[in-house]
């Protein structure tokens, strides 16, 4: 996603019950914002797998 304001921004969201929101990381520089969601490791939600090969 991409946003461009001269204002403040502020955006919120609600975290999935997996990301262990203790160890959350986020960082600003030169314009771009970016957050770390680490998922905890007792979360009882399965992963997902994608498949990525050639077609």
């Amino acid at each position: 996603m991409v946003e461009r304001h001269y204002r403040r921004l502020e955006r919120s969201f609600t975290l999935p019950s997996a990301v262990d929101v203790a160890r959350i990381d986020a960082k600003f520089d030169k314009g771009v914002s970016k957050a770390t969601l680490p998922k905890n490791p007792d979360a009882a939600t399965p992963g997902r797998r994608i498949s990525i090969g050639k077609g």
